[in-house]
């Protein structure tokens, strides 16, 4: 046997055992009972810590559950913007000493229509209105009457912030229910798509409720970093799965500060820690998500924060948060604009808590912590962001956080567009029925197989076998959501791979018939069919990029395991049958082939 010989089995074993290891999770989320795959505590149970995070999912129509279409009115949040702009500008020539006549909104337009004392009052504002250049634009000015008019661009910008916003919001409040897996992502332009798959009927009640009708609440509260609470609790034992850890910050007097927290891989094990002791009276514990810094991980972990009870200031006294890009300091920041109240009351909260850190917590979960540097006038506030990643990463940082901070005003009202419960009976249902269909397939192809090829049919079906369990880890591996058009896009897999082996086949056959020695005839017939495999392959995968780039829903699901498909198919059609077929003709030395 030569060098590649041995390479390509060697490579094709370590790919099996990693295909079966990506496997696993998914394996058991299939046989564990209906009850037990919509709660994420119970399969975290099941499946060990050693396996990966990643598993094939059913999706809403084979088990059931809520199919929610919420519409974004994303006008609303832009004229709440003008609105709000015009306040500011009344207050900004009140603080110069000016009055104006009146500032309103021209009907719906994001337009506002300025009325001055007199004209010499122009020149003061102007310096007021130069502050929002590039997002603002005087459209008109006739000496006393003045028309500012948001850019396009701008404009543009708050729609789609404004949809961005809700997205965030509702995916915290869904993460909250435990379910597994939940969809929530942008339709359209201005609609969000939300599928949560296994809900009872209460559930769904539950759900409904709490994204239509809840408020996103966003609070700035002081960190109690001097606070032993969680190193005590650690002293007397903590959960499995739960550790003690320790963060560091340059605090007062440059002095650095340590402060303890608890580390686990999800929320609920954080919460069983902390009812064994209960926190003190002034202080509230709160938990964070942490997402791996890591290149392509998924790993998640969370960890406790302790704060204060008190709530100096809310989401109400929030204008507006945007990224800024700091030229001295070399490194993206987020600025937000309080209210006139709100910036009275934040000037003498960070006064008064210089160098501690105030955290930034949006429906009970922590966003970031970062430390206050100075007093803050005039409700004009900068936040730095730490960390050694990329500009890309750091930019992409104040971007989410500029989407938390907006989100606890959530400037846009959000309204259900469409409805749908699909029961589990149906979902049950068309899991069985596509069970069937992929078993009696699979059976009438293995049977053709065994009776019109023999032994090479026996080597085209462990190909398949291997062949879809690589499809299988693979969709394991993208945390992948099973659907019935996905299962639509499995069965064709399944035929484009047999029809491959077929080509393969043939043009062996076609060798042997010239004369040919089974060796020779193995390696013209497998060169000569590449070509039509490949150009076969690669056809269907172009068409099912076009339909992933136009489809929806649907469509999109049957394209995405299609496209996979086809790749893996590339691999595994052509790769194993031939390394079994060059066993069998150079190192046992088969001068005939069953074919």
């Amino acid at each position: 046997m030569d060098n590649s010989w041995k390479f390509r089995l060697m490579l094709v074993v370590g790919l099996v055992a990693f295909a079966v290891w990506h496997a696993m999770p998914s394996v058991i989320y299939f046989q564990a009972e209906p009850e037990c795959r919509r709660s994420r505590t119970c399969l975290d149970g099941l499946i060990s810590e050693n396996l990966p995070e990643t598993r094939v999912n059913f999706g809403i129509d084979l088990q059931g559950g809520l199919h929610l279409v919420m519409g974004v009115d994303a006008e609303k949040a832009v004229q709440n913007r003008a609105d709000r702009v015009g306040d500011e500008i009344v207050s900004s020539m009140e603080d110069k000493g000016k009055n104006l006549k009146s500032v309103k909104r021209l009907g719906e337009a994001p337009e506002l229509e300025i009325v001055l004392d007199s004209v010499a009052d122009f020149d003061t504002l102007k310096e007021i209105l130069e502050f929002r250049e590039g997002s603002w634009e005087v459209l008109s000015n006739s000496g006393t009457r003045i028309v500012y008019a948001m850019t396009d661009s701008y404009e543009e910008q708050l729609r789609n912030d404004a949809v961005d916003q809700a997205i965030k919001t509702l995916r915290n409040r869904i993460d909250e229910y435990g379910v597994t897996e939940p969809e929530v992502r942008k339709r359209g332009s201005d609609s969000i798509l939300i599928q949560i798959a296994g809900l009872t009927a209460d559930d769904e009640k539950r759900v409904k409720e709490e994204i239509i009708g809840k408020t996103a609440q966003l609070e700035f509260k002081l960190s109690d970093d001097k606070n032993q609470y969680f190193a005590d609790l650690a002293g007397q034992g903590l959960p499995e799965g739960v550790e003690l850890q320790n963060d560091q910050f340059r605090g007062q007097a440059d002095a650095l500060v340590t402060s303890p927290y608890l580390l686990a891989d999800s929320k609920e094990k954080l919460q069983e820690a902390v009812a064994k002791m209960a926190p003190p009276a002034d202080v509230v514990v709160r938990y964070q998500r942490i997402e791996s810094n890591v290149p392509g991980a998924e790993e998640t972990k969370w960890r406790t924060w302790l704060l204060k009870r008190k709530t100096p200031l809310t989401g109400d006294s929030l204008v507006s948060a945007f990224v800024n890009f700091n030229s001295e300091e070399n490194q993206y920041e987020v600025s937000m604009k309080l209210d006139r109240a709100g910036a009275k009351i934040f000037e003498e909260f960070t006064g008064e808590n210089v160098k501690k850190r105030m955290a930034i917590v949006l429906d009970e979960i922590v966003d970031s912590a970062p430390v206050i540097q100075s007093r803050i006038p005039n409700g004009n506030v900068r936040i730095t962001l730490g960390g050694t990643g990329s500009n890309q990463e750091r930019l992409q940082d104040a971007r989410d956080l500029a989407l938390v901070l907006n989100a606890g005003a959530l400037p846009a009202p959000v309204y259900p567009q469409e409805q749908r419960t699909v029961g589990a009976t149906l979902g049950d249902d068309a899991v069985n029925k596509g069970k069937q269909a992929l078993l009696a397939a699979a059976a009438l192809m293995i049977l053709v197989m065994l009776v019109y090829y023999r032994m090479c049919g026996a080597i085209a079906v462990g190909a398949l076998t291997i062949n879809m369990l690589f499809l299988f880890a693979t969709l394991a591996a993208f945390n992948a959501t099973l659907t019935l058009p996905g299962m639509a896009g499995l069965a064709l897999t399944i035929g484009m791979a047999v029809d491959a082996n077929i080509i393969q086949f043939e043009r062996i056959r076609e060798e042997l018939r010239l004369g040919k020695t089974a060796r020779a005839a193995v390696d013209a017939g497998f060169d000569k069919a590449f070509s039509a495999i490949f150009d076969a392959n690669v056809t269907t995968a172009l068409a099912c990029i076009v339909l992933l780039e136009y489809g929806s829903g649907p469509i999109r699901g049957f394209a995405t395991t299609l496209l996979i498909g086809v790749v893996i198919n590339t691999f595994s059609a052509v790769v194993i049958p031939r390394l079994t077929l060059d066993w069998l003709t150079r190192s046992r030395r088969i001068q005939e082939l069953s074919i």
